[in-house]
């Protein structure tokens, strides 16, 4: 099953800042799925998670459909898109993951620790697609109040976020060290393991001519 929500069609009042509101709730629906699942799993219930891409752009917004089946609605290709992200989230191992327009919109780079993924072209697409995963919400920038968990996201996101710039310059033998210093601290990381892969790969066989990080993805 899956639900589709949008913010700002039609336009409401966020303080200018709808995609920070989306978030906010994709993080506040993660967190609220994260207490029901201990809840249902100590009832000896299955594991339930939700999987989420979100992406920000222009759409057809209206009533769709005919007289005798109507439905208000959003088509576009940002539309496609969002599912596109929420899809990969399974290969990643991660609850949720937004494009480079979400992470450049206003209020969001304060609010929010986003980590880059991966360069990729999304089945259908060509252009290349920065992908983010959303970690948590921005530490307090004062120290009493900022909490080891928050503190340690942030690292997180930062310390990957210099692997990922080591691997697009192409420094694979420094990308590799990095991820082993990663892996002691972050142990399972599935966009770690694959990374890993890639480099291991790269220096083994170097690729001849113009290497680009970018990833065509083949499956939605």
């Amino acid at each position: 099953d899956e639900i589709m929500a949008w913010w700002n069609a039609p336009p409401l009042e966020y303080n200018g800042e709808h995609t920070v509101a989306a978030l906010s709730s994709a993080l506040e629906q993660q967190r609220r799925l994260a207490e029901l699942r201990q809840e249902w799993c100590e009832q000896g219930l299955p594991s339930v998670t939700a999987r989420m891409g979100l992406t920000r752009g222009q759409v057809l917004a209206g009533n769709l459909g005919s007289a005798q089946r109507m439905k208000y609605g959003l088509v576009g290709d940002s539309v496609n898109l969002a599912s596109r992200l929420k899809g990969l989230c399974k290969m990643y191992d991660v609850s949720c993951l937004v494009d480079d327009a979400v992470r450049s919109a206003p209020g969001v780079s304060e609010h929010f620790v986003l980590r880059p993924v991966d360069l990729v072209a999304v089945k259908g697409r060509t252009n290349a697609t920065e992908v983010f995963e959303l970690v948590a919400e921005q530490p307090s920038n004062t120290a009493s109040t900022q909490t080891t968990s928050s503190a340690a996201k942030l690292a997180f996101s930062t310390d990957f976020a210099a692997i990922q710039e080591r691997y697009r310059k192409g420094d694979f033998g420094g990308a590799l060290a990095a991820l082993d210093a990663f892996d002691c601290q972050w142990p399972g990381d599935r966009p770690a393991s694959i990374l890993r892969s890639r480099c291991e790969a790269l220096l083994k066989s170097p690729q001849k001519g113009v290497w680009s990080p970018m990833v065509q993805l083949t499956e939605k």
